[in-house]
């Protein structure tokens, strides 16, 4: 349900949802007025508006430009090495404290991009490509999981973890608690 909504309201802030149904995405009582004359057409059209929302290309280049910005900086920007709390098996997470330092660097780096600085892309970016990745990320983020499902079943990181005996429950639960990478925490990073 979460996919689906998330894209129906990728949708209600796109152009296309203004230009399909003028004035409706800026008066939610218009818009429930109308669904409730006729919820039947209503439904119809909420499941045709959230299945409308696709992966483009140019949504997939951002995020993976987004991403691989992301990936350098964590692996980059220095920063003290911290710990986390020991887990029951006595695994102790350590991770280089640059957040902060990311933030700031990732901001600068966007600004600059953008068409205020050397122009590789309108600022506005994040608002052009939001309902293609919002559709991209929803598909991504269900096939990455499926994938750490298997990885901390078949192939874990540290000894933190294991099965409830149910796949549902391990796919949306998680089968690791520090998921790694390439030696990239995934918990930290993708946070």
């Amino acid at each position: 349900l979460a996919p689906f909504l998330s894209l129906l309201f990728a949708f209600l802030t796109s152009p296309e949802m203004e230009s399909q149904y003028p004035g409706m995405a800026t008066s939610p009582v218009t818009m429930a007025t109308h669904c409730w004359r006729d919820m039947k057409t209503c439904g119809s059209n909420v499941w045709d508006a959230g299945v409308s929302v696709t992966p483009n290309g140019e949504a997939m280049r951002f995020i993976g430009g987004f991403t691989g910005v992301a990936l350098l900086l964590e692996r980059m920007l220095p920063g003290s090495i911290e710990y986390g709390p020991e887990t029951a098996t006595g695994h102790i997470p350590a991770y280089v404290d640059n957040g902060l330092r990311h933030c700031i660097v990732f901001t600068l780096l966007f600004i600059t991009g953008s068409n205020f600085g050397v122009n590789f892309y309108d600022f506005g970016i994040f608002y052009d490509t939001f309902t293609g990745s919002v559709a991209f990320l929803n598909i991504f983020g269900m096939i990455f999981c499926a994938g750490l499902t298997m990885k901390g079943l078949y192939y874990p990181s540290t000894q933190d973890c294991g099965s409830s005996g149910s796949i549902f429950k391990d796919y949306l639960w998680g089968t690791e608690l520090y998921p790694r990478i390439f030696g990239i925490d995934l918990k930290r990073f993708v946070n």
